[in-house]
């Protein structure tokens, strides 16, 4: 029964949650088109990515091997972004080194312009948020042990034919599963 409960969630230890569902839902706005909807994920992909660090630094000690004492990790997941960073590369090197952390540095300072800016900010390049998800999904697989490497491509369009067409739908990923919510015309 637990080899099934796994199976179906992307997730097994209630530390994995927050971070993945928080990157998977930029994930599904990224797919949407919309400027609102690139931007909308931008600004979540960077919730999710320093969500994902301050839960990593905040692991108990026997979940994995850390270079720093547990002091030195909190100190670290209480600061800003910039000592969140370095935290974590302090934590774990071995980790780190398999990141290049200067484009966590640029994503975040692009979502910096972005939040702060506000109106003036109207679209993202869509090279910078596939860049900045296809970094989130490696770090949160590295990390926090989470593959969402699926949803970096777009859902299959679903297809109807019939009396009653689909006017608007949206694919929904949930811990334990995908749903397609659709809105028909009647």
């Amino acid at each position: 029964m637990e080899d099934e409960w796994k199976t179906m969630t992307k997730t097994q230890h209630p530390w994995q949650l927050g971070p993945t569902e928080l990157i998977e839902f930029a994930l599904e706005r990224m797919h949407k088109g919309g400027d609102f909807d690139r931007r909308l994920a931008f600004l979540i992909l960077d919730v999710g990515v320093e969500t994902l660090f301050k839960t990593y630094l905040t692991l108990p000690d026997g979940v994995t091997q850390f270079q720093t004492k547990r002091g030195e990790r909190h100190t670290a997941a209480e600061g800003n972004f910039h000592e969140l960073l370095r935290g974590v590369q302090v934590a774990s090197p071995l980790k780190a080194s398999k990141f290049n952390f200067a484009y966590l540095e640029h994503y975040h300072n692009l979502r910096n312009t972005l939040y702060h800016q506000g109106n003036q900010v109207t679209a993202v390049p869509m090279n910078q948020l596939e860049g900045y998800a296809r970094l989130a999904v490696e770090i949160l697989h590295e990390y926090l042990e989470v593959d969402l490497s699926v949803n970096l491509n777009p859902p299959e369009p679903v297809i109807k034919t019939g009396d009653d067409p689909v006017l608007d739908s949206v694919e929904v990923g949930v811990s334990f599963g995908r749903f397609r919510i659709e809105r028909l015309k009647s």
